[in-house]
């Protein structure tokens, strides 16, 4: 019965993982979708490798419970308020100029947000990933969604969340061996310094994107 079971559970999840390998495939072998794809791929997975160690930054840096939530506050209220404007840029020029502007947004918030001394470049930091990195996503999956055919659409808006949410995971699941590469082969023993480089890496997936994005246009 254990045996049936375990088999009907395997034929029930061959479907779901078929779907998805299929529309990642999708995805790369398109080219109109596959820069902005691989920006988001990157970002989600470059993004989520300071996760862990987020707040505890905020901490080493001198914020309060308070200040953490109104640094979070703050990045999200400016992401409200500039989502509609993205929207237009994937309207009237494809996703590349939103994505790229949004990367760029993420890459500077971040190095600003990594180097802070004080709780006050904290909001600065907070401030500039507001002017775009929260609808990176956003405007990536509008993008794919509307140039993708009508009969795939809900197979992208559910294989772009769950790669996106897998790539999450790996990134978080990546920071012990990340953090023990800096303490033990690169000899950084001082916390909060280790913290900054965790804090300032996604920088450079972004800045990876904004170039990737750029060469695709050419």
């Amino acid at each position: 019965r254990n045996m049936a079971w375990g088999e009907g559970l395997s034929g029930r999840l061959k479907d779901p993982i078929a779907l998805q390998l299929q529309t990642a495939h999708y995805f790369w072998r398109t080219p109109a979708l596959r820069p902005p794809v691989l920006v988001i791929w990157i970002a989600s997975f470059g993004g989520a490798l300071h996760a862990p160690v987020t707040t505890f930054f905020y901490l080493e840096v001198g914020a309060t419970e308070t200040d953490i939530g109104v640094i979070g506050f703050t990045a999200t209220i400016g992401s409200l308020l500039l989502g509609p404007v993205y929207g237009w840029l994937v309207d009237r020029h494809r996703a590349h100029t939103a994505v790229c502007l949004s990367c760029a947004a993420c890459a500077g918030g971040c190095l600003i947000r990594g180097l802070a001394t004080s709780v006050r470049q904290l909001f600065v930091g907070a401030a500039v990933l507001g002017l775009g990195a929260g609808s990176l996503w956003t405007a990536v999956l509008a993008y794919l969604v509307v140039n993708s055919p009508a009969d795939m659409r809900s197979s992208v808006v559910s294989g772009f969340l769950v790669q996106v949410t897998a790539l999450r995971i790996l990134g978080k699941s990546l920071y012990p061996a990340w953090d023990y590469c800096l303490l033990h082969l690169l000899n950084w023993s001082h916390l909060l310094t280790r913290y900054r480089i965790h804090m300032s890496i996604c920088t450079a997936f972004c800045l990876w994107g904004v170039w990737a994005l750029l060469s695709a246009r050419k």
